[in-house]
């Protein structure tokens, strides 16, 4: 991985005389490297990870967001005991738990709704 070139011999018949032919490809042995370094290459992909379009529905059903778990008063601070996730992901995403926790709530909030 990280390679930007393949050096490889190729030769036309591994039995003519001289140093580099036995070591060498045939023209169809050669074609079919080259199509599995494509494919390797196409397997490895660009190095990005990013959900595909048809992830997203699914992304939506499986994660989760944030949920009042108890009764929270206007201007109550969110705690590991008022505050939780629950499915699907329709508000605030619950990779932000931490960043709610201590912070006042600027409403109400019954059990099980979502925080915003």
């Amino acid at each position: 991985r990280g390679a930007v070139m393949i050096e490889k011999h190729l030769t036309l018949d591994r039995t003519l005389p001289g140093p580099d032919q036995a070591a060498s490809l045939e023209p169809a042995e050669f074609a079919e490297m080259v199509r599995w370094i494509r494919a390797t290459g196409a397997a490895l992909g660009d190095g990005r990870k990013v959900p595909q379009a048809a992830e997203r529905d699914t992304a939506r059903v499986a994660r989760r967001s944030l949920v009042a778990v108890a009764p929270i008063k206007r201007g109550e601070t969110f705690t590991p005991a008022n505050l939780g996730a629950a499915r699907p992901a329709t508000g605030v995403s619950a990779a932000e738990y931490w960043d709610w926790i201590g912070r006042p709530a600027a409403r109400d909030f019954a059990p099980g709704e979502l925080v915003s």
